[in-house]
Protein backbone atom coordinates (compact mmCIF):
# COMPACT_ATOMS: atom_id res chain seq x y z
CA UNK A 1 0.00 0.00 0.00
CA UNK A 2 1.26 3.92 -1.22
CA UNK A 3 1.91 5.59 2.28
CA UNK A 4 0.47 8.13 0.31
CA UNK A 5 -3.05 6.28 -0.66
CA UNK A 6 -4.28 6.96 3.52
CA UNK A 7 -3.65 10.92 3.71
CA UNK A 8 -5.24 11.09 0.04
CA UNK A 9 -9.09 9.28 1.04
CA UNK A 10 -8.57 11.10 4.31
CA UNK A 11 -8.37 14.81 2.44
CA UNK A 12 -11.05 13.10 0.26
CA UNK A 13 -13.03 12.21 3.05
CA UNK A 14 -13.00 15.61 4.84
CA UNK A 15 -13.76 17.54 1.33
CA UNK A 16 -17.04 15.37 0.92
CA UNK A 17 -18.08 16.46 4.79
CA UNK A 18 -17.19 20.04 4.00
CA UNK A 19 -19.43 19.65 0.82
CA UNK A 20 -21.91 17.95 2.20
CA UNK A 21 -22.10 20.70 4.95
CA UNK A 22 -21.96 23.53 2.73
CA UNK A 23 -24.79 22.39 1.22
CA UNK A 24 -26.81 21.66 4.26
CA UNK A 25 -25.88 25.07 4.83
CA UNK A 26 -27.19 26.82 1.76
CA UNK A 27 -30.72 24.40 2.08
CA UNK A 28 -31.30 25.98 5.33
CA UNK A 29 -30.23 29.50 3.57
CA UNK A 30 -32.47 28.56 0.97
CA UNK A 31 -35.55 27.59 3.35
CA UNK A 32 -34.94 30.63 5.73
CA UNK A 33 -35.68 32.95 2.58
CA UNK A 34 -38.31 30.46 1.91
CA UNK A 35 -40.23 31.09 5.14
CA UNK A 36 -39.59 34.78 5.24
CA UNK A 37 -40.66 34.76 1.42
CA UNK A 38 -44.20 32.74 2.41
CA UNK A 39 -44.94 35.16 5.18
CA UNK A 40 -44.71 38.17 3.08
CA UNK A 41 -46.59 36.28 -0.03
CA UNK A 42 -47.85 32.81 0.40
CA UNK A 43 -48.50 32.43 -3.38
CA UNK A 44 -44.74 33.07 -4.35
CA UNK A 45 -41.90 30.60 -4.64
CA UNK A 46 -38.50 30.46 -6.39
CA UNK A 47 -40.46 28.86 -9.53
CA UNK A 48 -43.41 32.09 -10.07
CA UNK A 49 -40.95 34.77 -9.37
CA UNK A 50 -38.22 33.19 -12.57
CA UNK A 51 -40.95 32.66 -14.69
CA UNK A 52 -42.44 35.80 -14.47
CA UNK A 53 -39.29 36.49 -15.90
CA UNK A 54 -39.69 34.36 -18.06
CA UNK A 55 -36.71 32.38 -16.55
CA UNK A 56 -36.28 28.72 -15.41
CA UNK A 57 -34.93 27.87 -11.73
CA UNK A 58 -33.41 25.09 -11.14
CA UNK A 59 -31.16 23.14 -8.19
CA UNK A 60 -29.05 19.83 -7.94
CA UNK A 61 -29.74 17.18 -5.43
CA UNK A 62 -26.53 14.91 -4.59
CA UNK A 63 -25.77 11.66 -3.04
CA UNK A 64 -28.34 11.23 0.10
CA UNK A 65 -29.93 14.35 -0.27
CA UNK A 66 -32.54 12.41 -2.37
CA UNK A 67 -33.70 10.98 0.80
CA UNK A 68 -34.27 13.52 2.87
CA UNK A 69 -37.82 14.73 2.29
CA UNK A 70 -37.14 18.29 3.51
CA UNK A 71 -34.15 18.79 0.56
CA UNK A 72 -37.11 17.26 -1.91
CA UNK A 73 -39.68 18.92 -0.77
CA UNK A 74 -37.95 22.15 -1.50
CA UNK A 75 -37.03 21.20 -4.75
CA UNK A 76 -40.30 19.89 -5.51
CA UNK A 77 -41.61 23.19 -4.62
CA UNK A 78 -39.47 26.03 -5.53
CA UNK A 79 -37.67 24.41 -8.56
CA UNK A 80 -38.06 24.56 -12.33
CA UNK A 81 -35.80 21.66 -12.45
CA UNK A 82 -33.64 19.42 -10.39
CA UNK A 83 -30.51 17.99 -11.43
CA UNK A 84 -27.88 15.19 -10.12
CA UNK A 85 -24.79 16.97 -8.33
Amino acid sequence: MDSNASPVRSRKRRLRVVYAAGIAAAVAAVSGAIVLAEQASAASTLRVAAEGKGRYMGTEVTGGMIYNSTVTGIAGTQFDMVTPG
